[in-house]
């Protein structure tokens, strides 16, 4: 009977603890702050323009946000970076204008922060929008949109820990050929020709009877 009561025990005893670290670790998971690029691929053919953002998931009293996005000069290059609403969303904000655009490299690094002092955002939206052109002559494949150097910092100026980054791909997709031209058989041809013949016979009998 201990011996039975004892393993009663140890479940009971069990099940509580591994409750407890699976909503633990429930609550880690949802609660990430994740930097990413947004959307995570999209296709595209060489000449076209695309853009990204730069968004931030699960972030509390932000004041201010940094990343680097870089990507393949030889496939694409920056054609502007828009700031996102969601800092903005708590007062005016500094960085605007001053991105650092490098199209030889393939990088473009934004800096965004409050002007005000113990004010911040909380929660998810867009840091920026990344616009960008497709070189015509790109060749087809993957390519990747990498995040490096990503700070977020609160009201207070303490740095905020990413738990995650998320980078992104873009698929340039070689342009669909053109539909294929019927081409005419020997007879085929032959009736082309003896019919063009007689339209311009024809033609040409209409134009002597207007001068008569």
């Amino acid at each position: 009977m201990k011996a039975k009561g004892g393993r009663r025990i140890g479940i009971v005893a069990i099940a509580p603890v591994a409750l407890l670290l699976l909503l633990i670790l429930s609550a880690t998971t949802a609660g990430a702050t994740t930097v990413k690029v947004d959307p995570a691929t999209q296709d595209v053919i060489p000449g076209d323009a695309f853009s990204v953002n730069v968004t931030v998931e699960n972030v509390t009293y932000m004041a201010a946000d940094q990343a680097t996005l870089n990507f393949d000069p030889n496939a694409m290059s920056v054609t502007g970076v828009t700031e996102g609403d969601f800092l903005k969303s708590a007062g005016t904000t500094i960085g605007a204008g001053m991105e650092v655009i490098d199209n030889v490299n393939g990088s473009v690094t934004f800096f965004y922060a409050l002007t005000t002092p113990g004010v911040g955002v909380t929660g998810s939206g867009t840091l920026a929008t990344i616009n960008f052109d497709t070189n015509p002559l790109a060749a087809a494949g993957v390519y990747s949109l990498n995040l490096t150097d990503v700070m977020l910092a609160d009201g207070d100026g303490n740095v905020i820990a990413v738990d995650e980054i998320s980078n992104g791909t873009v698929n340039i997709k070689a342009p669909a050929l053109p539909a294929a031209v019927p081409v005419l058989s020997g007879i085929g041809l032959i009736a082309l020709i003896g019919l063009l013949a007689v339209v311009l016979a024809i033609s040409v009998s209409a134009i002597r009877r207007r001068r008569k």
